[in-house]
């Protein structure tokens, strides 16, 4: 299920080492989770998550609300390219290519959406993250190739209310 809906909702492959969920501990355990580049894109591994833990309430997810007392996001390495055409991997994800169509033009006032978000809180998200690698594919001869090591460890957020909240942390 987690691979096809990271495949629905990113539009790349995944890979799972181990998942297991818990319905009585409430608790979902990923270990070697990797998201593949979208198609034109050389390198196998976009993402590389050794550990993704996640403790959620199950009674407040079937009233419709997402709730967690605690994520934990072990984020080992992520490698954003340019390629020839200047074509950046994570503009080619299915969902950043949505939020683009989203926004809407000029002079046009926003449509409400179709459906409704689910609600999120977050008390407690755990970050780790290793490096960033930067590939730019755009110049003559080798890529030119830059490394970050970020050294997040064990960063704490709290009261995360939003996907976008979340995603703007990482």
């Amino acid at each position: 299920a987690v691979k096809v809906g990271a495949k629905a909702v990113l539009g790349v492959d995944a890979s799972i080492g181990k998942f297991s969920i818990g319905i009585i501990t409430q608790k979902i355990d990923i270990r070697d989770f990797k998201l593949s580049n979208p198609e034109g894109f050389d390198d196998d591994v976009l993402v590389d998550l050794p550990q993704v833990t996640v403790k959620y309430d199950i009674l407040s997810l079937l009233r419709g609300k997402l709730h967690c007392s605690l994520v934990v996001l072990d984020l080992k390495e992520i490698v954003v390219i340019k390629n020839k055409e200047g074509l950046m991997n994570t503009d080619e994800l299915k969902i950043a290519k949505a939020a683009k169509e989203e926004k809407p033009e000029k002079g046009k006032k926003e449509e409400k959406k179709s459906q409704k978000e689910m609600a999120m809180q977050l008390d407690k998200v755990v970050l780790n993250i290793g490096r960033v690698i930067y590939k730019d594919y755009t110049k003559e001869g080798e890529p030119e190739i830059k490394i970050f090591d970020v050294g997040i460890k064990d960063k704490v957020y709290e009261n995360i209310t939003s996907a976008e909240q979340l995603a703007a942390l990482i």
